[in-house]
């Protein structure tokens, strides 16, 4: 036996060659390593995959049940891990966000304006939008008009006020016709006595003025809340949905194509490359991979793949690819080199 690994018959010495490879420290298994890396990424991206073969592989492992099972086991429990992470964090947004930027971003936001939106008209039913917002509107009004200095006309909205505020809004209106009258009569009492009725009624405005919003807001969410408000909206949003599922692609593109795309394009790299050296996208990522290894870290290669149905055409893919990169990978110069070293005397 020859210490070259060949044996003096001429066959080749297989336990002395694998022992040569397969030693603690092996020069020549790590070179081969790197020639095969080296041999991969000097192929050419269509030389290195069959792209229409991927694209099919792609496709069919996008079936209904692997989507569904993929959020089920990751995306979901992904979203409330975050949800939960920053409770309490008090990370801010700015955080992610370098300071040189900051400017660029203002210069952004000045040339923002509201996008034309020709696709969404007809999308609200404004006969619904009126029915929903009409008794918010009722109460503004009647608590605005038991705010005016008429004599009389506090208890007279406060009549139809109750009213108002159950299900019918006609009650309101008749209400608010009584309170118009008793304003007129009123203004004439109080201007025969020498007051400024038009001074009192702007005061009146003004201080109404700085509790209007709240009014509003708070009556609106009292019809929202109730069961035909959460029924108008339910209505509303069906038809939204119904227009929007009609509106073509290139007209929400239009949309988008009056943005300042090309600033935000430029800006993107600087903002997500610093948002990547944070503590709190580096928590992130290390979150997910460790959760993702915790679920899914002991499963093969082959067991994901067949979980997604493509074990088959991937298996077939994959060896006729590789058969091919073995064949040239085993014709270059340097694994000849290699192989003479590998068979020779140490």
């Amino acid at each position: 036996m020859l210490c070259s690994g060949v044996m003096t018959d001429g066959t080749l010495d297989v336990s002395r060659v694998l022992e040569r490879l397969t030693g603690g420290d092996s020069g020549l298994r790590d070179e081969l390593v790197t020639l095969a890396i080296d041999h991969v990424l000097s192929t050419r991206l269509r030389e290195a995959m069959d792209l229409e073969r991927v694209r099919e592989l792609v496709v069919a492992a996008l079936s209904e049940a692997s989507v569904r099972r993929i959020v089920e086991r990751h995306v979901r429990p992904a979203h409330y891990r975050h949800a939960r992470a920053i409770v309490g964090s008090g990370v801010l947004v700015g955080t992610l966000v370098p300071e040189a930027a900051r400017e660029a971003m203002h210069a952004i936001a000045a040339k923002l304006r509201l996008p034309r939106a020709r696709w969404a008209r007809g999308a609200f039913d404004p006969a619904l939008m009126r029915t929903l917002l009409a008794p918010v509107w009722t109460q503004v009004l009647i608590s605005f008009a038991t705010r005016l200095p008429i004599p009389g006309l506090a208890g007279a909205v406060g009549q139809g006020g109750a009213a108002s505020a159950g299900v019918t809004s006609l009650l309101a209106r008749t209400a608010l016709q009584r309170a118009g009258k008793l304003v007129d009569r009123g203004k004439n009492v109080i201007g025969s006595l020498g007051i400024d009725v038009d001074k009192r009624l702007a005061d009146a405005a003004r201080g109404f003025s700085d509790t209007a919003a709240q009014i509003f807001r708070t009556a609106l969410e009292e019809r929202l809340a109730s069961e035909e408000g959460r029924a108008l909206v339910a209505r509303i949003a069906s038809g939204v949905l119904d227009h929007v599922l009609a509106t073509a692609i290139e007209d929400l593109q239009k949309d988008v194509d009056a943005l300042p795309v090309d600033d935000v394009f430029a800006l993107a790299p600087q903002l997500i490359a610093h948002a990547a050296r944070t503590a709190y996208v580096h928590e992130i990522v290390r979150r997910e991979l460790d959760s993702y290894l915790q679920l899914e870290g002991d499963r093969t290669l082959a067991e994901l793949l067949g979980e997604l149905g493509i074990l088959e055409p991937a298996r077939s893919a994959l060896i006729e690819r590789g058969t091919a990169h073995t064949a040239s990978f085993l014709r270059s110069p340097g694994f000849a080199d290699w192989l003479r070293r590998a068979l020779s005397p140490e």
